[in-house]
């Protein structure tokens, strides 16, 4: 029977590869952007140049032969000969001779592949323009890079030196003095001036530089070791959201050993450090520095407090395995063994510890390829390199599949296994077969998740008197110094084994009430939920004044209107507010978040009491305003259009001056309410309006009203805290092109204001605004953002712009807290046209957010709008149509 089962498997496993080519078929021949061809067919060779050359065979190879005709010798890509002054006349003078490139191209190796003269020329096609088109670089970038190009093509990837070759050698040159002046400010200063968190920072890092790359003699000098450590920690203070976290020193190898091939030549390691002067070394630091400040840029979330990008990433993972190779997942969850105990490692690493560091730099040409779009593509690169032990993963105990993932036998790896780990990973992100798997992954998700929050529901109602009596901690919390080695080495492990310690989030609770307010608490949820997401423990600080308070104040206004629909009193007596609003903060933090709310959103017991606004009941609030025009301008609010022609706005305006005696009715009449004339009554006042809404419209709906209203009101300012830019004035006033000492001022400057919080795109346009005409004011007119390269999110902690429209953070037990950064493509910061922050205004189009990319030049592989979701119907059909022709 068994057998029988087993021969069934295989001819399902047949039929579903036939299928794979079936619809490869499709493609043949297209080329799909940022990858390679599908075709098998051979690229034409220019004539008269015939360079014989050998390929490795991989699945997704562009324009490759099955099979290699006249395969030569390929020299490891760390004993080529020095070729950069030769690629740098090329690009100077571009009359290089073909025979010359040919004898080149024999010795020159694309990751595990020979090259051949077409593809060289390409490289140096796309290298050579004025200005490199940066998706053609990606395109060709993604199957490998000529080892002496890699310099140059990978600072362009990342975006540190600039696409336009007349600034690159200026941009590159200040860049680098900045770093040398950073490793000044922060890094050559006796203990004595530096916090305890930051020696016991250094320490850390003095510890982990050692252990860096242990099996590659290199890094084991003590002037790597210095380098690296001069790297890490000058990164780690310009960064404090995340600071230094364990795991960031492997990314900083791979950029250090492609720079210092510049200058060094031959195996690694026969490399030495004392071999470059003084300032080719701090040139290289500099350039990993930027280089890794721009990688992490793009995966802020990895290493910010409890890491949740990596917990959610491995979350996907398990996922996509479970729908690939169904029975190896089934086999790890029977076992006890969870993803997170052995991939954690490989995305806080990016594979670095897992696989030679001879085929680093290739798999790091697709990683930088990909761009934005790489923390996704990682999840499809795992998934394959996981799965090429499929057969024996299946065969192995839990004990037995701990200690295999944690010492994977990729010793004797050379790139053609690197090169199927790739392939296949391409395969199932572009396949139309894997693209309709995703579209199930999607669908069953949301029974997947329904029913872990149903457990989590169970579980957590269930409280005991301990957790009753260790309610959560208040305050932000710094961020956590996780090694990668996550599975611990137990010489005689204990049964059952104890996973290791992951971040983790405090437990919900059952909240202990005053028992003094009667509101029913349950019909709300929802909001409360929301409002305890938005202000988790560990960022509220962060997003107070975006998504937190705004949230937090639409609940209280909420709370105002329903607390008791039978009464006709629209706000809450003095002492019962002052309970219920007691229970509403203990409820928020039972559920995870910072009990320093109130405070951080100056919010008080007051607000849910009408305060002096003469108008508190509902007949007296009809009988003086326009009801059903109020509800009709607030029931739908527009989020583009409200923000700048106030519609909810005004009519919530208008009633607010009514009630409050300051505006007369429509018959020309003050209405005698004995109003006050001062402004506390008209905020009193709109707080009763709020809460009139709240009466009449449903909680979703009064909710997202209220919090459309909240955005137009925070992105009109800047919430950033300013100190006088005396610095950056002395240090920029008579510049008129890229000064190195006028842009470290003013970096340090926006550095030591962005890291207060978490801002918008539209904010982030004010406070640039302001600190520009601060500038103005001081005699500095020329336009220093533009020299020094300075761009929107520059202003937000991590480059983290958040949408100026609303937005809650998430919050699953499987993969932690997430929310969305906007504008992830560096727009340039505006300078002001004066000294004056009169003339500035959001709604006018010269301040405008500029358009994002359109799907041709935006590399995010997902679908798109109504035409890609009529393109998914006819995936569906095609493949259920071809494996039904398999199948019979």
């Amino acid at each position: 029977m068994e057998r029988r089962e087993e021969e069934q498997q295989k001819r399902d496993d047949s039929r579903f590869n036939q299928t794979l080519k079936n619809v490869q078929g499709f493609l043949k021949g297209r080329s799909i952007p940022g990858k390679v061809l599908l075709t098998r067919r051979p690229d034409p060779t220019p004539e008269p140049i015939s360079p014989t050359y050998h390929r490795s065979l991989s699945e997704n190879d562009a324009g490759r032969n099955e099979r290699s005709d006249n395969p030569v010798e390929v020299e490891d890509h760390n004993s080529s000969k020095k070729q950069d002054n030769t690629y740098a006349g090329k690009l100077r003078s571009n009359s290089s001779s073909g025979e010359q490139l040919a004898k080149q191209v024999q010795n020159l190796k694309i990751g595990g592949r020979s090259s051949d003269y077409a593809r060289v020329m390409k490289f140096n096609k796309v290298l050579s323009e004025t200005t490199v088109i940066l998706e053609k670089l990606r395109e060709l970038a993604w199957s490998g890079v000529p080892h002496y190009m890699r310099p140059d093509v990978w600072r362009l990837l990342l975006g540190y030196a600039p696409p336009n070759s007349d600034r690159r050698e200026a941009v590159l040159r200040r860049k680098r003095l900045e770093y040398l002046e950073s490793v000044g400010q922060f890094y050559d200063l006796p203990d004595s001036e530096r916090s305890d968190d930051e020696i016991n920072m250094l320490r850390q890092i003095a510890v982990d530089c050692p252990r860096t790359v242990p099996d590659v003699s290199f890094f084991q000098q003590a002037q790597v070791q210095k380098s690296l450590e001069r790297i890490l920690y000058t990164w780690a203070i310009r960064h404090p959201a995340s600071g230094y976290v364990q795991g960031i020193n492997d990314l900083v190898t791979p950029f250090l050993v492609i720079f210092l091939s510049e200058y060094l030549e031959g195996d690694v390691d026969s490399w030495s450090m004392s071999d470059l002067s003084a300032a080719k070394v701090s040139d290289v630091e500099a350039d990993c520095y930027w280089c890794l400040t721009k990688l992490l840029d793009g995966m802020q979330d990895h290493y910010t407090f409890a890491q949740p990008g990596i917990q959610r990433l491995v979350f996907k993972l398990k996922e996509l395995v479970r729908r690939i190779d169904e029975p190896v997942a089934r086999h790890m969850e029977e076992q006890g063994l969870e993803f997170l105990q052995f991939a954690f490692r490989w995305y806080n690493c990016l594979l670095i510890r897992e696989i030679p560091f001879s085929l680093i730099n290739r798999l790091w040409d697709t990683y930088l390829a990909e761009g934005d779009a790489l923390p996704d593509f990682l999840v499809y690169i795992y998934a394959s390199f996981l799965l090429t032990w499929s057969d024996e993963l299946k065969k192995l105990d839990f004990q037995e599949m701990v200690m295999f993932l944690q010492h994977l036998p990729t010793q004797t790896w050379t790139d053609q296994e690197l090169e199927m780990v790739l392939s296949r990973a391409y395969m199932w992100h572009s396949c139309l077969v894997h693209r309709f798997l995703l579209f199930i992954i999607w669908l069953s998700s949301f029974q997947d998740v329904a029913a872990a929050h149903s457990n989590v529901n169970e579980h957590t109602s269930k409280s005991t008197t301990a957790e009753l009596a260790n309610p959560p901690g208040i305050g932000v919390s710094g961020p956590i110094q996780v090694s990668p080695s996550v599975i611990p080495k137990y010489t005689s492990p204990a049964l059952p084994w104890t996973p290791p310690m992951y971040p983790t989030f405090p437990d919900t609770y059952e909240p202990k009430l005053t028992g003094k307010c009667t509101a029913d608490f349950q019909a709300i949820s929802s909001i409360i939920n929301t409002a305890a997401s938005d202000c988790s423990q560990p960022f509220a600080a962060l997003v107070g004044n975006v998504i937190c308070c705004p949230q937090f104040v639409s609940l209280l206004h909420i709370f105002q209107g329903q607390h008791d629909v039978k009464s006709d009193k629209l706000v809450l007596p003095d002492a019962v507010a002052t309970d219920c609003f007691s229970d509403i903060v203990s409820i928020l933090v039972s559920k995870r978040a910072n009990m320093t709310i109130p405070e951080l959103c100056s919010v008080t017991s007051s607000n849910l009491t009408g305060g002096s606004c003469p108008v508190q009941d509902v007949a007296t609030f009809e009988k003086v305003v326009n009801s059903s025009k109020l509800l009709d301008a607030c029931r739908t609010v527009d989020p583009l259009k409200e923000c700048c022609r106030p519609v909810c706005q005004g009519a919530i305006m208008e009633a607010s001056l009514i009630i409050s005696g300051h505006q007369t009715t429509g018959g020309g009449d003050k209405i005698p309410l004995g109003g006050s004339n001062n402004v506390n009554a008209l905020n009193d006042c709109k707080n009763v309006v709020f809460s009139y809404i709240s009466r009449k419209l449903e909680a979703d709906k009064a909710n997202t009203a209220f919090r459309i209203l909240s955005s137009c009101k925070v992105n009109k300012a800047c919430p950033l805290e300013f100190k006088e830019p005396t610095e950056v004035i002395k240090a920029c006033r008579n510049v008129a092109a890229p000064s190195p000492s006028c842009c470290s001022s003013l970096n340090a400057y926006i550095s030591g204001i962005r890291n207060q919080m978490l801002i918008t795109n539209k904010q982030a346009i004010v406070c640039a605004t302001v600190i520009g005409s601060m500038l103005r004011k001081g005699g500095v007119m020329t336009n220093i953002y533009e020299l020094c390269d300075v761009d929107l999110k520059d202003f937000s902690v991590q480059g983290c712009l958040l949408r100026s429209y609303p937005a809650d953070l998430i919050f699953d037990n499987t993969t932690g807290y997430s929310f969305t950064c906007d504008l992830t493509d560096n727009i340039a910061a505006p300078w002001p046209s004066s000294s004056s922050m009169s003339s500035l205004s959001l709604c006018a189009p010269e301040m405008s957010l500029p358009a994002l990319p359109t799907s041709q030049t935006l590399r995010n592989h997902g679908f798109r709008g109504g035409g890609a979701f009529g393109a998914l119907r006819l995936i569906i059909i095609l493949v259920f149509m071809l494996y039904g022709v398999v199948r019979h």
